[in-house]
């Protein structure tokens, strides 16, 4: 038996036996979801995103569990445990040992996209809401990682703005709720904001990731950068980031931080340090010790946690009286049902979040069969679907195709670059019905730019443009990340 799976040891002694049994390679696979050295025995660390269910394929879905939003407002830690419990079961069962969530920023801005995913703007009911999540998350022996640390809350351009708050405020607002986490939650993994604080971006922010969350709060666990959020090699492992969440084609982890410990920038004390704060979460989880999960959520546990879900939902509801008649609620009249949420079944929100619902009805059918024969119900989408996926993904160059002809008269030819300025061979051609695009999460290399080429035909001509049919549309956009 390899000596660090001795369970009668401590877990401290485990981490210890293993990393001396480690190559720097090794190491540094634990780091950036690499792959160490199959001998050692090293469960695989699979991540999946989950603040409002677990996230996956439709043939994989889990419950699709209420708004963490909904769930702030019950102000109930009995629900907000029972909550964290479906998502950590659910994680086990998928096979999934970090579950990347909960959320705990502050909601600040209506205009947010991520507001759902958190508990509220009041940072008290936060910090209670996401420590009861938390425990029932990994009491199910699933790490958790509370996010996104820190104070990142609007929407323009939160992958670059700065966030200037002073000492007083970060404490009083935007930090208690991650450190109720830490101090309270016992949270396995913290996540790394992609936005500045104070002029360093989360990720290799040293104020926020050693002085305050690992000196102040004494945080054992391991801090994970967001999605693409990593800035650089050297800066971010000295500020205190331990694993990098990324793409083999922008990787700042892995073969850059092998080059910079051989030029002495970074002591092998630091790698000992991080990889061994995520080994010593895995050990405390139990995920040595234990066979993964099947990779699917069994049917009859699944139809008892949407009866769970619907319990939560209704616990979250905050009900109005309708005093003096004010609303017009009655048996007659028309019912005006506006929103996406009615017919796309989006319980919560779309991206990263999004979790895919096996329900066979959707609201607007419940409220017409509600209404009856004898009320019209009228219905309005109000806005554009909320986007459950990327939408122009980034493959290799050799998956580059032929652009059809007929893609300028139906639809827009799509042509993506590796470069900031439109320049070279593109490496990806599609056809594309619109110009609906997840640009930041569809896996798109920083600096990229694409362009969009087609016809638009109008419907109708009028004024100046009567003998104008055929209109010629070229649309381009770039993304820089530094």
């Amino acid at each position: 038996m390899k000596p660090w799976m001795n369970k009668v040891l401590s877990v401290d002694e485990r981490v210890q036996r293993l990393l001396d049994a480690m190559t720097l390679d090794d190491k540094l696979a634990m780091m950036h979801g690499g792959t160490p050295d199959a001998a050692l025995g090293i469960p695989a660390l699979k991540l999946n995103d989950g603040p409002g269910g677990v996230t996956g394929p439709e043939e994989a879905a889990g419950t699709q569990l209420p708004a963490p939003v909904a769930l702030g407002a019950a102000f109930d830690q009995e629900a907000a445990y029972r909550y964290g419990e479906i998502i950590g079961k659910e994680s086990r069962e998928r096979g999934t040992s970090l579950l990347l969530g909960p959320t705990v920023n502050i909601a600040r801005t209506p205009l947010n996209g991520r507001t759902f995913e958190g508990y509220g703007e009041d940072p008290y009911l936060s910090a209670a809401t996401g420590t009861a999540v938390i425990r029932g998350i990994q009491e199910q022996g699933v790490m958790a990682c509370v996010k996104h640390y820190a104070a990142n809350n609007q929407e323009a351009d939160r992958f670059t703005q700065n966030s200037i708050i002073d000492e007083r405020t970060l404490r009083e607002i935007y930090l208690p709720a991650f450190e109720a986490a830490v101090k309270e939650g016992q949270v396995a993994s913290v996540m790394a904001s992609y936005n500045k604080i104070n002029g360093a971006h989360g990720a290799e922010n040293q104020p926020l990731l050693t002085r305050i969350l690992k000196d102040n709060w004494g945080f054992e666990g391991f801090v994970v950068s967001d999605f693409l959020a990593t800035q650089s090699t050297v800066k971010s492992i000295h500020a205190g980031l331990d694993y990098e969440l990324t793409l083999p084609f922008k990787r700042y982890y892995g073969e850059p931080l092998k080059e910079a410990v051989a030029q002495g920038l970074v002591p092998i004390s630091l790698i000992d340090a991080s990889a061994g704060r995520v080994l010593k979460e895995m050990f405390r989880i139990g995920l040595f010790d234990r066979a993964p999960g099947e990779g699917m959520v069994p049917a009859e546990q699944l139809t008892m946690r949407e009866e769970e879900a619907l319990r939560l939902a209704e616990e979250s509801i905050v009900l109005l009286k309708n005093e003096g008649g004010l609303l017009p609620i009655g048996a007659q009249g028309t019912i005006a049902v506006i929103g996406q949420a009615a017919v796309h079944l989006i319980a919560s929100g779309g991206g990263s979040a999004h979790v895919p619902s096996g329900a066979k009805g959707t609201p607007l059918q419940a409220i017409e069969r509600r209404a009856g024969k004898g009320r019209k119900v009228l219905y309005a989408q109000g806005t554009a679907p909320v986007p459950t996926g990327p939408s122009f993904v980034y493959p290799s160059p050799l998956a580059f195709l032929t652009v059809p002809a007929e893609a300028f008269e139906n639809g827009l030819a799509a042509l993506s670059y590796d470069t900031p300025d439109l320049s070279g061979e593109p490496v990806r051609a599609e056809t594309a019905a619109n110009l609906n695009i997840n640009w930041q999460f569809a896996g798109v290399p920083h600096p990229a730019s694409a362009r969009w080429t087609g016809t638009l035909v109008p419907q109708e001509t009028a004024g100046l443009f009567t003998d104008f049919r055929r209109v010629p549309l070229m649309a381009g956009r770039r993304a820089r990340h530094r």
